[in-house]
Formats: C-alpha cells, structure tokens, sequence
C-alpha cells in the first residue's frame, strides 16, 4: 500500500499505524508546487513533473495494490494529483481515507470521480473486508473499475457479504440506544450470517456468552468507557464494536484503549461490520497506543 500526503492530526496517525499493522505501507513524500496557490494545500505536481514525487519508500516494494489518499481537509487533493498517481500505477486502485474534518463532504458523495473517499475510523474495517477477499482470490470491491458508481460498490459489496456467510459463525450480543436501533443492528449482523446472543437497549449485559458485543452508543464518554473496560475484562478474548453516530478521533482512541477492537460510524455498512469482526482486540490497543505491530 503507498500512503500519500502524510498522517497529520491523530486521526490519520491512527488510521496510518493501524493499516500498517495489516499490510506493508510505503509513504509517498508529497512536494509542495511553486505554480499553485500556497494556501491551495500540499498538492501532487502536474503530470508533467511527477518526477518530484518522492518514490522511495515504494522502489523497493513495487507497484502497490492500494494508494490511499489521506485527506485532512476538504479539497486536499484534486483530479490532476489522481492522474499522476494513475500513471504512475495503472493497476492499483486509489481510495481517500478522510478525517472529521471532511465528514460532512464525505457524506454528501465522493468529490472525485472513480476514488471513493472513506472514514478514518472505517478504513482498517474495511481493509479486512478487502483482505479477506483476496486470501480467497477474489478481486471483490478493489476489482472494480475506477469508473464504478457508488451504487456499483454497494452491490458488490452485497454480493461479497453473501460469499462470507458461514465461513466464520460468531455469537453476537447487540445492544442500542433504543428497540430500534437494536433491531437494525441485529438485522445485519443477521445478514453476515451470524447468530444473536442477546438483544439489550441500554448498556450491554456482561453476564451473556458471546464472541463478539455490537454496542451502539450515543456518545463515547466516560460512562461507556467505564462499561467497556468491564466487558473486556470478563472475556478477554471477546471482540468489541463500538457504533457511534460522528466518531470523534479522542474519543475513538480511549475507547480502543478501554477494550474496543473497533468503532464505527453512522451509517453503518455492511462492509465495514464484516471487516470489523475480523479484527482482533490486541491489535487495536496496541495502535491506539502507538505500539508498532509487524506488517502482514
């Protein structure tokens, strides 16, 4: 994977290390250009003069299967800065991983055409959908062309939730805010094909058997960072997915720190669940720490 334009802001060093600690990730220096406005943002040079990209870290690895874009604010990054990184790589696929900062664009649709921008908590989820796939030899969303809607995306995506079902059978303790928040998220932990433990509104029982707690939150705060450093100290081997309407970069790290194995924002995708289920406990700590974890 080649990560352009840094990790500024803790939000995208998170979301850097803890990739890093599912594949091998190269930084690509990015160059500031004389002829652009200097409060335009760091941007990619003209085609012309992508010689000026510092390729280093990516010689010695070759062509990357992923270029991540990482986004800190809107408008970081413009067509012609995904040219040059087309040319550069023909076949690798380029994505944006966004911070808050940009969550309100990002919501609103992708702001360029072919590069599907993600959130910066999303993105590690979501690289364990994709890896997933590949260890099954399957191209699934990355095999798709640049020129793929986002409705195209949500259909292969559905087409590969079915492919996952019964490969890995968890018990599932959902809880929510309210009855019908419960019920949504039941519903597609039911639609990966695994089974329901127990259905709570309010804070998830600690007392029920299951491999994986679903808990959607109003807010990480200190009552729920409470509640998770108990569920994880029950069973320590239990998967914890936090679902939070906005996810906030200091909340998101102490809730890793408290247990999480991930969290997630609204809307919740089908994609992002699977992915998260995949991820480990220990792993998510570890990052959120910023203790530095082996590449796969």
């Amino acid at each position: 994977m080649a990560w352009v334009g840094g990790a500024p802001g803790i939000e995208l060093a998170w979301c850097r290390e803890a990739t890093a600690g599912l594949v091998r990730v190269s930084d690509v220096a990015v160059p500031e250009s004389p002829d652009r406005d200097p409060h335009d943002g760091a941007r990619l040079p003209q085609p012309r003069t992508d010689s000026r990209m510092d390729l280093r870290g990516t010689a010695d690895s070759g062509a990357p299967t992923v270029v991540v874009l990482a986004t800190d604010a809107p408008g970081r990054w413009r067509i012609d800065d995904a040219i040059v990184l087309a040319r550069r790589w023909p076949l690798a696929v380029i994505v944006a991983v966004a911070t808050t900062l940009s969550d309100g664009r990002r919501r609103s649709g992708p702001p360029l055409p072919g590069i599907e921008e993600i959130a910066w908590h999303e993105f590690p989820a979501r690289l364990c959908a994709w890896l997933a796939d590949l260890d099954l030899g399957l191209p699934g969303v990355l095999g798709l062309p640049a020129a793929a809607r986002r409705e195209d995306r949500l259909l292969q995506a559905a087409d590969a939730v079915a492919r996952w079902r019964g490969r890995l059978v968890h018990r599932v303790s959902v809880a929510a805010v309210d009855r019908l928040g419960v019920e949504g998220l039941a519903d597609e932990v039911a639609a990966l094909g695994h089974g329901i433990a127990s259905r709570v509104a309010g804070r998830p029982p600690v007392d029920v058997p299951s491999d994986v707690v679903l808990w959607e939150v109003s807010v990480i705060d200190a009552a729920v960072l409470s509640w998770l450093r108990l569920l994880a100290s029950q069973q320590p081997g239990r998967r914890i997915v936090v679902v939070e309407a906005f996810p906030r970069g200091d909340g998101v790290l102490a809730a890793l720190r408290a247990g999480a194995a991930a969290v997630l924002g609204r809307p919740l995708g089908l994609e992002a669940l699977a992915g998260a289920l995949l991820m480990q406990p220990a792993h998510a700590a570890q990052t959120a720490l910023g203790t530095p974890r082996g590449a796969r």
